[in-house]
């Protein structure tokens, strides 16, 4: 291995690590048939782990920066809700009748059957879509996660990367591929390398370019096909008008020849119910008709348990276990993130916090820590968002609330109704306000009192919203934190 990665110049990528090894391989069971077994194949050890992630970084850029209306491909889940409203912009008013087909599939065998003589293809495809633009190479840093595409030398904090140093690197990594098992040294002879940093990307190179063609061969219908794929999951969005029957009649052909459009080798398994909602990379997306739109509704993976208090997958630590505070801290926070990220809707947001507060409850956790950690996501993050602030407002803090303060176009302050204040601090820092009293409510109580506050004032807020799912939006708020960094220790 080390005589063929200098012989074909690859120390120019990176240094070839003399104290690497290679990886021992094991399995873990499936989560959804416990009779099957998942494969893994570490290389986290081996010599040429460096130049192995540098290669992918710069592979990764490349098929990002391609015109994202020739390929499905995502890069982060964040981005399915903006590929979801560009088409609602785009389409959504263009006509009366209009609607979307909308449906998910899985490709199957993506890792694992494909052949070397494909996957160099497709690499040479990506470097020749950027040839015609003139471009020679990349430029990957040493110390962070960035690629320039600059034709200049970007100096000794990057690596230069030519096109044929990356096919070569690619190659190279095709042909030596190993693992260990049970004390034998296997060589992988199809597929992509299994554990290696280059295996997402090349994968996603090889159905962005099954993608492409399949676009490019549609012709002016090219206009009614809007997917999205993030790996191995795929979205497919078809415009009809549902007054013709033609126009249907086209969707299914064009539906059946993109079923086709990844090869032999790659199988396309559709997944959705035929109801136009789908379940794809932890939302559950429903199309609606005239104008054409989208719901986006954030999941929780026990979500659909959460009632019978039966945690199927381990989202969060217990309480009680000997990790770090601020650690569980961003994991919630990391959550409520992404759950207002992917949420397109003001009401979207309610059942996947809910669930996560119910499953904290499940695992241990103080009743505070939740109420806690959203104060911390709140502030400074969701200022001028609602269906946040009323959701905030509802949540106890060990009896006491978080407030608002109403900004009036005079200057003037008023402390909303449900935070009622016994000391104000009137200096010019945030207004703290404090209850006189604690309420002790059983958790069943507390949590039938927040759902029912939530779900009243977002529909209040839906009730004379402009129609963009963010209420009215017409006033200034501010948020008025209660100083609780200690709460997560009060009792129950």
């Amino acid at each position: 291995m080390r005589e063929d990665y200098k012989r074909a110049g690859l120390e120019k990528v990176a240094a070839w690590n003399g104290k690497g090894r290679i990886g021992d391989a094991y399995v873990l069971p499936k989560h959804k048939d416990l009779e099957k077994w998942r494969p893994i194949a570490p290389t986290n050890n081996e010599p040429t782990k460096t130049g192995s992630m540098r290669i992918a970084r710069a592979l990764n850029a490349l098929l990002v920066r391609l015109p994202a209306g020739e390929h499905f491909n995502m890069g982060v889940t964040t981005q399915l809700k903006e590929r979801l409203m560009g088409i609602e912009r785009e389409r959504g008013s263009r006509r009366t009748g209009a609607m979307a087909i909308l449906r998910s599939s899985d490709i199957k065998e993506m890792f694992t059957s494909l052949p070397h003589t494909s996957i160099i293809e497709a690499v040479e495809w990506l470097l020749g879509e950027w040839e015609k633009k003139r471009r020679t190479g990349v430029s990957v840093s040493r110390r962070v996660k960035e690629v320039v595409m600059s034709k200049k030398s970007m100096g000794n904090g990057y690596v230069k990367l030519s096109f044929h140093l990356i096919i070569s690197y690619v190659k190279y990594e095709l042909a030596h591929t190993y693992t260990k098992c049970a004390g034998v040294l296997l060589k992988q002879e199809v597929g992509i390398p299994m554990g290696k940093n280059s295996s997402p990307p090349l994968a996603c190179i090889l159905c962005a370019k099954f993608e492409m063609e399949f676009m490019r061969s549609l012709g002016k219908d090219r206009a009614l096909v809007h997917s999205v794929r993030f790996m191995d999951d795929v979205a497919t969005t078809i415009l009809v008008d549902r007054r013709k029957e033609d126009s249907f009649h086209k969707a299914e052909e064009i539906m059946a020849r993109f079923e086709k459009c990844y090869g032999d080798k790659l199988v396309l398994v559709r997944t959705d119910e035929g109801d136009n909602t789908i379940d794809f990379i932890g939302v559950k997306v429903t199309a609606v008709a005239d104008p054409v739109g989208f719901l986006v509704l954030p999941q929780m993976k026990n979500q659909d348990w959460i009632a019978e208090k039966d945690l199927s997958f381990r989202s969060f630590q217990d309480y009680a276990c000997y990790s770090d505070k601020r650690a569980k801290y961003g994991a919630i926070v990391g959550t409520l993130h992404r759950i207002r990220g992917m949420a397109n809707s003001g009401c979207a947001i309610i059942t996947p916090v809910l669930t996560v507060r119910r499953e904290l409850r499940c695992r241990g956790y103080p009743p505070t820590f939740f109420a806690s950690s959203l104060a911390k996501f709140a502030k400074g993050t969701i200022a001028n968002e609602e269906p946040w602030k009323a959701l905030l407002d509802s949540m106890p803090f060990g009896g006491r609330r978080v407030g608002w303060v109403r900004r009036s176009a005079v200057g003037c302050c008023e402390v909303a109704a449900d935070a009622a204040a016994t000391n104000t601090n009137i200096h010019g820092g945030p207004t703290v306000t404090r209850p006189t009293t604690r309420v002790r409510a059983s958790s069943e109580g507390r949590q039938a009192n927040v759902v029912n506050n939530v779900i009243a004032k977002v529909s209040t807020m839906h009730a004379r919203s402009d129609g963009d799912g963010s209420g009215s939006g017409r006033a200034d708020y501010e948020i008025v934190e209660e100083a609780a960094d200690d709460m997560e220790e009060e009792d129950d």
